[in-house]
Formats: structure tokens, C-alpha cells, sequence
């Protein structure tokens, strides 16, 4: 914990004692990934079905709806768009701060990524996100 006296360098600048303590790596084996996929999807189809019997009991979806290809297609590319999405705005939301974001795909490993290399956040950077989210949703 910083003294008083201590100077405190501004969002961005790392300080001269920095030490990284964690860092959390997915795993490199492609068959992990694909595992920790095959894991989700129970959830993902518990929430379609929620999803689905909620659209139906609102009157918003017919009774009995079926899937075809063209179905199955726009549910994956809005995952997708969804996925690519919630990068950007972090990639929007580290721009604020000061940073140069860098936001991508890695086909090889499955994954989207939105980072900051070399850039340091303060704990206060982060509660002024929380903050300013929670003024946007509820305004």
C-alpha cells in the first residue's frame, strides 16, 4: 500500500516495482478448448429452452416452431456477432482510459480477445466503469 508521500503514476504508466502475480492462460491444447465448449453447452441449451418457452407463453413465438438450416445459421452468426460485439466494447472502454486496444480472433484456438499489452488499470479506473455502467442502464 502506497505512503501518502508516495507518488502514484497515472493510468497506463507501470510502476517501477511492478510484478505481474497472475495471469490466466487458456489452455493450449486445442482439445481443452474444444472440452470446455462441449461443457457450456448444457447450459447454452437450458437457456434456449427458457428462452424459448418464455417467447412462446408471451405470445411472441407460434406454438410449435421448427428449425431448419436457415435457423440454425442466424442463432450461430448472432453468437458470434454477440461474441465480437463484447469485445469491442471493451476494446471502446480501454480506448477511454487512455489505452491502445487490441481486439481479434485466434481460429485456431476458438477464441475472441480484447487486450491492452503494457497498460496498467487502477482500481479506481475500474469502479468508474461500474459506475458509469450502472448511470447508462438505469437512465
Amino acid at each position: 500500500m502506497p505512503e501518502n508521500n508516495d507518488f502514484i503514476p497515472t493510468s497506463g504508466a507501470l510502476p517501477d516495482d511492478y510484478r505481474q502475480i497472475l495471469y490466466w492462460r487458456m489452455p493450449e491444447k486445442l482439445i481443452r478448448v474444444i472440452l470446455l465448449q462441449i461443457l457450456a453447452l448444457p447450459l447454452a441449451g437450458f437457456s434456449g429452452l427458457i428462452f424459448f418457452g418464455l417467447a412462446i407463453n408471451l405470445g411472441k413465438l407460434p406454438a410449435r416452431y421448427e428449425f431448419g438450416l436457415r435457423e440454425v445459421s442466424m442463432v450461430f452468426g448472432g453468437i458470434l456477432l454477440t461474441l465480437l460485439l463484447h469485445e469491442l466494447t471493451h476494446g471502446m472502454v480501454m480506448r477511454m482510459f487512455g489505452a491502445t486496444p487490441q481486439v481479434g480472433i485466434l481460429w485456431k484456438k476458438l477464441r475472441v480477445y480484447a487486450t491492452s499489452p503494457g497498460y496498467a488499470y487502477h482500481r479506481n479506473d475500474y469502479i468508474q466503469i461500474k459506475r458509469r455502467w450502472i448511470e447508462f442502464v438505469t437512465h
